[in-house]
């Protein structure tokens, strides 16, 4: 074995070693004078076994500073760029799943990048959960009361998808749903006592011919085929009735179904 050789391969050993003990910094330091001395070598001596050696050393290294990056754009709260940063330490974790010197840091980046994973869910969901409110407050004052209802049946689930990672979150949004449901029931009661009419005119029972009869009974059985088929809905209902009458524990349990 040659002497660039013998001093690229201290350098590499001298690095792994500083991985397997977690000096993750005294690793990256090293790394410019091995890729230097690999660079070195003569083209004879770079073995396929030495060109592995210093790729796996060098994935190693970018999943370190990955994790770190993950850290940063949690922190800073940069979604889109956290996503795709940690659907890359899995493609990273996946092609160290057999290096030995990667153990220790592969436990610490599935745990790490789990809870990134439930971080970015909560996040998203959060987001969107603050834009359904706000969109409900404005659907409210144009009055678009099946579009409430729906929204707020949105609201319920997107509350209890964020409930599931972080529980934490539950008394504050549940207030917020809470004040929601108030000022959806206020404004809706106003509503309809505006619209409601001042006096109904005596109407005469409607006589039915008996020839008309047959006709009435065949409507009937075509409605009752109708109804059969948006029996679907029937969720939505119970849902807005449950909305109506203020029970979100019954709302997100319909959603739960």
């Amino acid at each position: 074995m040659s002497k660039e050789v013998d001093e690229f391969s201290s350098l590499l050993n001298q690095g792994i070693s500083y991985i397997e003990r977690g000096d993750f910094d005294k690793a990256i330091l090293l790394y410019s004078k091995i890729r230097s001395s690999f660079e070195r070598l003569p083209k004879v001596r770079k073995t396929e076994e030495l060109t592995k050696k210093v790729n796996i050393f060098y994935e190693e290294l970018s999943l370190y500073l990955e994790l770190n990056e993950a850290n940063i754009l949690a922190n800073e709260g940069k979604l889109e760029k956290l996503k795709e940063i940690l659907d890359h330490i899995y493609d990273l974790e996946v092609e160290l799943n057999e290096v030995k010197s990667a153990s220790s840091l592969l436990k610490t980046a599935e745990l790490l990048r789990k809870d990134y994973i439930n971080f970015y869910k909560v996040k998203g969901t959060n987001k969107k959960f603050k834009e359904t409110y706000d969109f409900i407050e404005e659907l409210i004052k144009k009055r678009k009361w099946n579009s409430v209802f729906r929204e707020y049946a949105h609201l319920l689930f997107l509350y209890n998808q964020i409930i599931k990672v972080d529980e934490s979150k539950k008394e504050e949004l549940y207030d917020k749903l809470n004040n929601l449901l108030r000022n959806i029931n206020v404004y809706k009661k106003m509503n309809d006592s505006y619209n409601k009419p001042k006096f109904e005119k005596h109407r005469e029972p409607v006589q039915i011919a008996k020839e008309d009869k047959k006709l009435k009974f065949n409507d009937e059985i075509k409605i009752n085929i109708k109804q059969k088929k948006v029996d679907e809905k029937k969720v939505f209902k119970d849902l807005r009735k449950a909305i109506e009458e203020g029970n979100i524990e019954e709302a997100v349990e319909l959603l739960n179904k």
